[in-house]
This record gives structure tokens, C-alpha cells and sequence, in this order.
């Protein structure tokens, strides 16, 4: 079943000519102590927003605007607001007419569904579940101008709602699972007019109970509908991460015979598409939004092999094969995880032994590679969260200095200058770097010439980013002269960054060793 695995000397000398086409910084260090932990990034209404704690007010809503410094979000600090302000506080939010729809718990309310125009306190949506319940909001979807999600009530347990921002109306839409019984609703996706997800009407031995399974909802005539019993009986199959492409529906789900594997539905009929790890076992793995993610008229997903390898699958629609196209090594798991398409090409995290779990790409023609070293060196930088966001692609990483959490973003570079219109524009244009003798063998100089007194430091990384030297940090009032010894450093290309305190790039150069 599988290709040979990517020859190691070829990717090699593919990352060597193509990592340059990116820059990798971290936006702010706004949490320099124990880390800010970003969480789920969402963009709404030209701004970027997500869950982080800055060591002041615990977890709240931070927001970029174009490619500023995050800053809290008016309105949110307070613990009436987000309840406790920890971690598990905050939940995926939703979007609507430029408004964000967030799972807020508050103190005495429990965690209910908010409205939030970034501007004014959050307001209550309906309490669902009444007092100090929570009605636990998930799987927020906009569709036909109204909200669908999952929400608990005493009287229907946890099922489908819909809110209708026009009319301002909550309502369950269907009880599943009949009275106080949970239905268990996840991964609502929109498919040819139709609302999918996983939903239950019973999942203990009562007849006609089919465990979790494949359910439609069809706003037209207000009807929720069992699409397929895919593990037949009581016993579920958890359909899990729902995506539409190429005019089909997909989804892994489980059943007895050949586990956990890749399904699509065209509308009428459900066809199990891999069977990546023969027999009942997992096939597919799809926790740490290791979703299956269409790209290039191929679905990629993390693979559990036989050998409980689990490295990055490929099915392709047009030849109906199954691929395991990268190789971590034997006995080890590149895990790939967070796949997110931007810029053409397919991105995710995944780990190697040599650089730890790291942020790769895949695109059209080659084999994947690792396009960024984050935290340089084994230790992991851990990527996840993946986001586009005004020109650039947004993650959460462990940063180099702290091994802490932020908020790290990567864009694309051409030539010596940063593609990334942002508020260090006017900066940029007031510095100028000229490195010399390039190629070096020795002492490279820097030589510095700034409008404005700013504090910088001098970075030299390798191809793929993995930093290698770096300068003290230093104020530069017009200007300054730096040195790096490349004395030890093998013959080749690398990447000369000038930096500010807050380790964004303001000039870059290509520097030959000899």
C-alpha cells in the first residue's frame, strides 16, 4: 500500500531552496513568565481574536488588528464577565455578522452562549440552562444567517439549537435522544443545503438505539434524519471531523470489521475509502485536530499504520489509493496534526527526531518537508491552531526563549524584503543593513543605519530557520556596527534576520559561507 518513503537527500536539497520563501516571528512575547497559551483563533471583522492570559487578567479575549501587538479586548477583564479566567474557560467561538458568538462562563450563569461586538460587555444570548447550569455551547456554525450548535438543557440534555439573530429567537431544534437524555451533537458541517454531524438517539441496548452515527438536519422542512447506522446496532462508529470537498462529504467513523477509517458521502450513498491499518484496528487518528483536510484532489490525514507508526496519509480521489507519503522512521511517529491549506500548499505540525514537532508543509509536486525550526534544536515547538489572518498564517508555538506558549505567525519573503504590511512599515523604511564581505569566511559585519532610537539584535539561521548565532540586544540611536564570527560554520546559505525586542523582523539577508 504504501510509496517508497521520501528519499531523505532530495528533501534536503527541496527545503534548501524553499524555506526561504517564508519567515517565521513570534507576534509578542505577552506572557514573557509562563506563556500566554493562545487558544482557538478566530477572525472576525478585520481583526484576529483568541482566548490567551497575559499574567494580569487570566484567560480573556485578545485581538490583532492588521499586524499589531495583541491587546486585551474592551469590556472582558472582569471576573463577572469570564468567570474564573482559566484555561478551561474558554471554548471555539462562532461568527456572525460581524459579531463574535462566544461560550462564556460566568460566575452563577454557568457557561452560556454570548454576543460580543468587541466594543461593549458581552451579552447573554438565552440562558439555556438555567442558574448556575451550563448549557456548554459547542460546534458553532453560521449558516442561512443563523447559529446552529450543540447546547444542554435539563429538559432535552445536550442537542441541536439554532439562534436567529434577525428574529433573536434560541430554540432546540430536535430531540434526538428523547427527554433529559443527551444526543451528543459534534462537527456540525453544512453539505448541499443539508446540516450534518454526530448525534445519538441512545447508546445503550434499547432497540433501535444506534449509538452515535451520521444524522442530517434539512432547515426546509425542520426534519432531523438518521443518515447511516454505520456500526450497526447500539454500538457507535463516532463519525469525527466532517468536511466537504469535492462535492462530497468526509468523515472517519468506525465499525467492527476494518476500525477506524475514511468515509464519503455523495447525498445518497456512504463508502468507506481506506483501510489504512487492516482489520478492526484504528486506521485513522483524529484527536489534536488531526482532521482528515482536502488539498490538491487528495484527503491527508494522520495515518495509524500496522506497526502503530502514525505518519501523514494520502488518499486520492482521482486513482482511489492510499498512501502513507512520509516516514518519520522506524518506531517512530511524525504524528501530523492541525492541517490548514494556505498559500497553495498544505501546512500542519509534525514531528522528527532530529527538531521535535515542528511546523512542515506539503505542496503539489514534492515531498514534505520542514519548512521552520521554532524552538531550534529537539525540543518542540509544538504548532497548532493554524489561521489565516490578513496576509499571514497565525499559530500557537513554544517559543525559544521560555519554552512558553504564544502567538507566532509566518508570511511569505521575497528577495531581502518582508511581505508583512504592518505598524513596523514606516520603521523599516528608516533602517538600512549592509553585511559584509558576503560571501563570508570569517568575521561578518554588520552595519546598521536607523532614523529612530530602537533597541535590536542581529539573528543567523540556518535554511529552514533553526537559529544558529545571535547578538546582544542593543540601542541604535542612528548607528552601529555588528560582528558574528562564521568561523565554525559549514559552507552554505543562511539567513542573516535584524530584529526588534519583540523578535519581529526588520531587515533580512542572505549570507554565503564559504
Amino acid at each position: 500500500m504504501k510509496k517508497i518513503y521520501a528519499l531523505i537527500l532530495l528533501a534536503l536539497a527541496f527545503n534548501y531552496s524553499n524555506a526561504q520563501s517564508y519567515q517565521v516571528e513570534m507576534v509578542s512575547d505577552l506572557n514573557p513568565s509562563t506563556g500566554s497559551n493562545p487558544r482557538w483563533l478566530t477572525v472576525c471583522d478585520s481583526s484576529l481574536y483568541f482566548f490567551a492570559n497575559d499574567g494580569i487578567n487570566g484567560h480573556k479575549i485578545f485581538s490583532v488588528t492588521g499586524n499589531t501587538t495583541p491587546v486585551l479586548c474592551p469590556n472582558v477583564a472582569g471576573a463577572a464577565v469570564f468567570g474564573d479566567g482559566a484555561v478551561s474557560t474558554n471554548r471555539p467561538m462562532g461568527v456572525y455578522n460581524n459579531q463574535l458568538y462566544i461560550p462564556i462562563l460566568a460566575l452563577a450563569i454557568g457557561r452560556e452562549l454570548y454576543k460580543y461586538d468587541a466594543v461593549n460587555i458581552p451579552v447573554i444570548v438565552m440562558d439555556i440552562n438555567p442558574g448556575a447550569g451550563s448549557a456548554a455551547p459547542m460546534y458553532i456554525m453560521t449558516y442561512n444567517n443563523k447559529l446552529y450548535f450543540q447546547a444542554n438543557s435539563p429538559a432535552t440534555g445536550t442537542e441541536l439549537w439554532v439562534h436567529d439573530p434577525v428574529l433573536n429567537t434560541t430554540q432546540c431544534l430536535s430531540d434526538i435522544n428523547p427527554g433529559a437524555n443527551s444526543s451528543t451533537i459534534a462537527f456540525i458541517t453544512e453539505y448541499n443545503g443539508k446540516l450534518y454531524f454526530a448525534g445519538s438517539n441512545g447508546n445503550d441496548t434499547t432497540a433501535g438505539n444506534t449509538g452515535l452515527e451520521l444524522y442530517s438536519y434539512d432547515p426546509a422542512i425542520n426534519a432531523v434524519n438518521l443518515v447511516a447506522d454505520i456500526n450497526p446496532g447500539y454500538l457507535p462508529s463516532n463519525p469525527t471531523g466532517l468536511m466537504v470537498a469535492n462535492n462530497k462529504l468526509y468523515f472517519v467513523a468506525a465499525e467492527p470489521s476494518y476500525g477506524k477509517e475514511l468515509y464519503e458521502f455523495d447525498g445518497v450513498n456512504i463508502t468507506r475509502l481506506t483501510d489504512v491499518n487492516p482489520g478492526p484496528a484504528q486506521g485513522i487518528y483524529t484527536s489534536d485536530q488531526a482532521f482528515p483536510t482536502w488539498y490538491n484532489g487528495c484527503v491527508y490525514f494522520c495515518a495509524n499504520e500496522a506497526n502503530n507508526d502514525m505518519n501523514l496519509g494520502e488518499y486520492n480521489t482521482q486513482t482511489n489509493t492510499t498512501n502513507i507519503i512520509y516516514c518519520a522512521g522506524a518506531g517512530v511517529s511524525g504524528l501530523p496534526t492541525y492541517f490548514k491549506v494556505w498559500d497553495n500548499k498544505l501546512f500542519f505540525a509534525n514531528h522528527s527526531a532530529s527538531s521535535g514537532t515542528e511546523l512542515w508543509v506539503k505542496d503539489s509536486n514534492n515531498a514534505p518537508y520542514q519548512v521552520w525550526d521554532i524552538n531550534p534544536g529537539l525540543p518542540p515547538g509544538n504548532p497548532k491552531f493554524f489561521t489565516e489572518f490578513n496576509g499571514s498564517l497565525y499559530f500557537n508555538a513554544f517559543n525559544d526563549t521560555s519554552s512558553a506558549e504564544e502567538l507566532f505567525r509566518m508570511y511569505k519573503r521575497v528577495d531581502t524584503i518582508i511581505i508583512t504590511p504592518n505598524e513596523l512599515t514606516d520603521l523599516k523604511k528608516q533602517i538600512s543593513m549592509r553585511v559584509s564581505p558576503n560571501p563570508v569566511s570569517t568575521q561578518l559585519t554588520i552595519d546598521i543605519t536607523i532614523a529612530a532610537t530602537t533597541s535590536i539584535y542581529c539573528e543567523l539561521t540556518d535554511i529552514t530557520g533553526r537559529k544558529l548565532l545571535e547578538t546582544g540586544i542593543q540601542k541604535v540611536q542612528t548607528h552601529r556596527v555588528e560582528t558574528i564570527d562564521c568561523t565554525t560554520l559549514p559552507a552554505g546559505s543562511y539567513w542573516l534576520l535584524l530584529k526588534d525586542t519583540n523578535h519581529r523582523v526588520l531587515r533580512s539577508e542572505k549570507v554565503i559561507k564559504h
